[in-house]
């Protein structure tokens, strides 16, 4: 109701001091007023994806990996999770790693690449633990990008 009466005293000029404040408390609680004075929302255009991503091919034949953990197995050991993802149909491979070596991390990608579908193009970080791995991805024939 007070909405409804607050034009009628603005009309007359029967507003006091800080009734500027109260009005605007009063539109910026009226459900009806927001509704009338709102923005209209502007979609928002996605970014295009990579050429890599939009191909149509086999899965893990676009492969981005990472480590993550640690994690702390019953006995009290730490390990590491080697993360392998399809970049096209963001399908997951997980590989668990005792230690953080270049030794371990090359197997675990040999045992991905032994179960999976050879990857053509393998996306990393330049983590140290997979940097390691350029002379292995040379002589397999893998380009690996880093970045």
């Amino acid at each position: 109701m007070l909405v409804y009466k607050i034009p009628y005293l603005i009309y007359v000029n029967v507003i006091s001091l800080g009734s500027r404040r109260v009005v605007k408390e009063v539109l910026q609680k009226c459900v009806a007023c927001r509704r009338y004075t709102s923005k209209t929302v502007v979609p928002v255009v996605p970014a295009p994806l990579p050429v890599d991503r939009i191909n149509r091919v086999a899965a893990f034949e676009v492969t981005g990996s990472d480590l993550a953990g640690p994690i702390y197995l019953k006995r009290g050991e730490k390990a590491w999770i080697v993360i392998f993802t399809c970049a096209v149909y963001r399908a997951i491979y997980l590989e668990l790693v005792i230690c953080l070596s270049t030794k371990a991390f090359t197997q675990a990608m040999r045992c991905f690449l032994a179960r999976r579908v050879r990857s053509s193009i393998m996306y990393t970080d330049n983590g140290k633990k997979s940097f390691g791995n350029v002379k292995s991805s040379r002589q397999s024939h893998l380009a690996i990008n880093y970045g």
